[in-house]
């Protein structure tokens, strides 16, 4: 299934994603679930090893929260240095990644699907609730780029690196990189960083098992008994992303025609409701999401049926292997949260 970070999807076979400072597993487990491996008691957070681990720091949000307030903090005051303006807004976690621990993957699946149609409102209305959004908008093009470079460093504000194994260290990200520094977390992010690109090459050798390959092509054929035309779950989840921009091309359109004043007035209060958005389609975002949600259980099935068995194992062994050969770092991520609220 799907793994949602902000606006990025993971498939089910993808390397875990690091989203701000919360960690989601991804993956259906066999543990507690019925013959064809979809899990029915287990929370779909907790389905493999990785999840397991930081179970317990999802659940501590109040901490999380006061960890991100206080890093906002020293961001402000780093941003006034450059001579920008910037604004303590802690952002809430989407209920989607709330009822990850809750919510079983099948429960899950059943109400989100892969995260991606089902995610665009909350997406939005966070946007529109985050006076960061207001002040950037009050910007022209160039001071837009600055402030960016400011806050995240030139490297990563330019789009010059994209690739988490090249990533600057954490004194080039700007006033994010400082406020992490100062408090404390310098080593423990960059561990991470080096734990996702190794977590990343375990994972393409495990897909790259022969075995996994017999069960990926009997995926495909389950999907194709159910209608769905799609050789890897990527290309599921391509899919389904295609269609949510086709979805949405006309709100794209019609918001860039706006001037600076128009959008910085749309975006202007506490939140936004799509519906207020120029070129929204709702009905044709409610499509998508029906689909995708179909798309998600079908594929669910399928790789209960075809996957699992084979891949579960094969992804919990290399998990616990990673977890002994980085256990200092992930125990130090998982507890920068709390260590911060003593």
């Amino acid at each position: 299934m799907g793994c949602v970070g902000r606006v990025v999807v993971s498939v089910k076979w993808a390397p875990v994603l690091v989203a701000g400072l919360l960690v989601v597993s991804c993956g259906g487990g066999s543990e507690g679930g019925s013959d064809d491996g979809v899990v029915e008691t287990v929370s779909y957070g907790e389905s493999s090893p990785l999840g397991r681990f930081f179970a317990g720091a999802a659940g501590q949000q109040a901490a999380l929260s006061d960890f991100q307030r206080q890093a906002q903090e020293l961001i402000q005051a780093c941003m006034a240095k450059e001579g920008f303006e910037f604004a303590i807004a802690v952002p809430q976690v989407p209920e989607s990644e709330q009822l990850r621990y809750d919510l079983t993957e099948l429960e899950w699946t059943e109400r989100y699907g892969y995260g991606i149609s089902t995610s665009f409102e909350s997406v939005i209305a966070a946007q529109g609730a985050d006076p960061n959004t207001q002040i950037v908008l009050a910007l022209g093009a160039d001071e837009q780029e600055a402030w960016q470079s400011a806050l995240l460093g030139q490297a990563i504000a330019t789009g010059q690196v994209t690739d988490p194994s090249l990533m600057p260290p954490v004194s080039e990200q700007g006033c994010s990189g400082a406020a992490v520094s100062e408090l404390g977390g310098t080593e423990t992010v960059e561990g991470i960083g080096e734990f996702g690109v190794a977590y990343g090459d375990v994972f393409e050798e495990l897909i790259a098992d022969p075995a996994m390959v017999d069960a990926s092509d009997g995926w495909s054929r389950c999907m194709a008994e159910r209608g769905w035309d799609f050789g890897t779950q990527d290309d599921a989840v391509t899919y389904v992303s295609d269609e949510v921009d086709r979805a949405t091309s006309s709100l794209g359109s019609e918001l860039a025609n706006l001037s600076a004043d128009q959008l910085e007035a749309l975006f202007e209060g506490s939140s936004i409701d799509p519906d207020d958005l120029p070129g929204f389609d709702r009905a044709a975002l409610d499509a998508v999401r029906e689909e995708e949600i179909e798309i998600a259980l079908a594929d669910l099935e399928c790789y209960g049926e075809h996957v699992a068995a084979v891949f579960e194992p094969l992804r919990d062994a290399a998990e616990e292997r990673l977890i002994e050969e980085y256990r200092p770092v992930l125990e130090g991520f998982r507890d920068l949260s709390s260590n911060s609220a003593d």
